[in-house]
């Protein structure tokens, strides 16, 4: 659970002694983790199929290791994080999250999230406390390009204000083949190839979305382009047509490069 929640697929989870604080379509969530078993407390009546949708857990990850185990470093990368799971959140929350991650790192991606929550989400009773959801659509409408730069988007701003505006029915794409989803994703401002594909990886289902950055720009370079500087359409193309399940691999790699880069222990 850990290290799905920490694998830069969603920022809006706040860590706390061991336990996640956040909130699923409404609800809010804690959760921890002992053992194989998922601990979790809701603020509603909704059944835990909230948080077996949003983790993924129908998805077999014995079948997916066995294909990607055939690769040793991919190999190496589920030994280590071992339960990582690709997350489905909710299409609108991922869009804009992905448009707020250009030029950016983590930390400042998280705190955007939370000053977009606190000032336009709906507060959620919980636990003698308050959690505010992440803005529809609507709610977020209500702000300005200045509204949302006291947030903290910067330069972003302009692409938020402008996709609150935007005529995309964003669970229309879930239908669409790959390619014809990114396209019309593409047609935003501040959505290219990366944020495309992280959006339709991490929220519309999209397998074969193998989305590349600069960690994964590094590793595929190295390790299957003989250290030649492929471009990121090769790359795609590439992952792709080698695994079956390409996305799973771009997050295994994509975090196992990421924490040893950094030193991580853990």
């Amino acid at each position: 659970m850990k290290h799905t929640i920490d694998s830069g697929q969603v920022f809006s989870w706040q860590s706390i002694k061991g336990q996640y604080l956040g909130a699923i379509k409404g609800t809010a969530a804690r959760i921890s983790q002992e053992g194989d078993r998922l601990e979790y407390e809701l603020s509603s009546k909704a059944s835990a199929d909230i948080l077996r949708d949003y983790f993924r857990l129908d998805d077999d990850l014995e079948t997916i290791y066995a294909e990607l185990n055939k690769d040793p470093i991919l190999a190496k990368a589920t030994q280590k994080y071992p339960g990582l799971r690709l997350i489905r959140q909710e299409p609108w929350e991922c869009m804009i999250s992905f448009m707020c991650s250009v030029n950016n790192n983590i930390p400042r991606i998280k705190g955007m999230i939370r000053n977009l929550s606190k000032a336009y989400g709906t507060e959620i009773p919980f636990q003698g406390s308050m959690l505010n959801s992440f803005p529809t659509k609507e709610q977020l409408s209500k702000a300005s390009i200045q509204d949302l730069e006291k947030c903290g988007l910067g330069f972003r701003a302009g692409w938020v204000h402008a996709a609150c505006r935007a005529e995309l029915d964003l669970e229309e794409l879930k239908a669409l083949e790959y390619q014809k989803a990114k396209d019309r994703l593409m047609q935003l401002k501040g959505i290219g190839d990366k944020v495309a594909d992280c959006v339709l990886l991490f929220s519309l289902g999209k397998q074969e979305a193998f989305p590349v950055d600069v960690w994964i720009r590094r590793v595929m370079s190295q390790l299957y382009f003989k250290g030649r500087k492929a471009k990121d359409k090769e790359i795609r193309e590439f992952a792709m047509h080698k695994w079956q399940h390409a996305g799973y691999a771009q997050q295994y790699l994509y975090h196992y490069t990421r924490l040893h880069k950094q030193g991580h222990k853990d």
